[in-house]
This record gives C-alpha cells, sequence and structure tokens, in this order.
C-alpha cells in the first residue's frame, strides 16, 4: 500500500504543471475529435515520461546508484535554458490569450509535445523513483498513473467551467 501512496504522491507533485496546461486545451475545444486528442495526447505524453524515465533508470543502475543524485540538476538546467528563452523571445505587443498559445486545431503531436516538454522535470523525480521497483511495483505505478491521469483528465474540463478558471480564462 506505501508503493500505491508513493506513487500518487509522485504524480501530484510532479503534474501541477499538467492540470493548466490541460485547463488551457479544455478551455478551446471545440469538437469531439478536440477532447479524443487531448485525451490520447496526454496519455501518450505521460507514457512517454514514464517509459523514458525508466529507461534512464536502467542506464543509472549500470553507472551507479550514486550519479543518479546528479539528476536534480535537469530541472534547474530546463528552468535556466526556459528562462533565457523567455528573456531573449522577440517581445510581442498583443495579449496572450488561451486561443492564441494554441492557434489552429488541436492535433495529437501539439498535445503530446507539451505534456512532454512541460513533464520534462518529472524525470528528476521519476528515475530516482523508479530505479530500485522491480517490474511488479513498476506495473503498479504504471497503473497508478493510468488512474491519476485520468483523474486530471476528469477534473481539468470541470475546472474550466467553474467561475474562477472559466472567468479568469475569459478575461
Amino acid at each position: 500500500m506505501g508503493l500505491i501512496w508513493s506513487a500518487v504522491l509522485a504524480f501530484l507533485v510532479t503534474n501541477p504543471d499538467d492540470m493548466i496546461m490541460l485547463i488551457l486545451f479544455w478551455g478551446i475545444v471545440r469538437t469531439a475529435k478536440d477532447r479524443r486528442t487531448i485525451i490520447i495526447g496526454q496519455y501518450a505524453g505521460i507514457s512517454t515520461l514514464v517509459g523514458a524515465s525508466w529507461l534512464i533508470g536502467l542506464g543509472f543502475m549500470t553507472v551507479g546508484a550514486k550519479w543518479v543524485g546528479l539528476l536534480g540538476l535537469l530541472p534547474l538546467t530546463v528552468g535556466l535554458v526556459n528562462l533565457w528563452r523567455w528573456f531573449k523571445r522577440p517581445r510581442s505587443s498583443g495579449e496572450m490569450t488561451a486561443a492564441s498559445v494554441v492557434p489552429g486545431q488541436l492535433s495529437l503531436a501539439l498535445v503530446w509535445s507539451v505534456t512532454v516538454r512541460d513533464g520534462g522535470d518529472n524525470l528528476s523525480v521519476y528515475i530516482p523513483f523508479f530505479v530500485p521497483q522491480n517490474l511488479w511495483h513498476m506495473l503498479t505505478i504504471i497503473a497508478v498513473f493510468i488512474v491519476m491521469t485520468a483523474s486530471w483528465l476528469w477534473l481539468s474540463p470541470r475546472l474550466v467551467h467553474t467561475k474562477t478558471v472559466g472567468g479568469t480564462m475569459d478575461r
């Protein structure tokens, strides 16, 4: 039971940013195809992050567990690179809206890539968490992540229709 709670906690601490992106995506949904695209793209993105973390973790097992601690530098590096890009970006005079964040139609590639890019920092939590796990524990963690992703996908469109979130998005 401790493994399940650990997996829930790992998901919760690494995915609040996913909730924000999902809310933005749900805010521009127009068709049933868009809904399917968000769901499939989110699962594909989370699966990519989990798979990459597991494979990198297997690689670290061959290198040695003492090097896994260096993964803490990963989110710092990602953050610094993104901060640098933000400072170097061209300035626009227009105000950003949810529709301008995602121009055109939603695509599976867009939702997947946003999930993966936004979740890159998750690797620094997932890899050390996955390294000591055996196959059955990993399958349990994956099952928990599937359920947690489903809960994110259930909750996020409902948040779009609340006064607080929906009103903020309309502005």
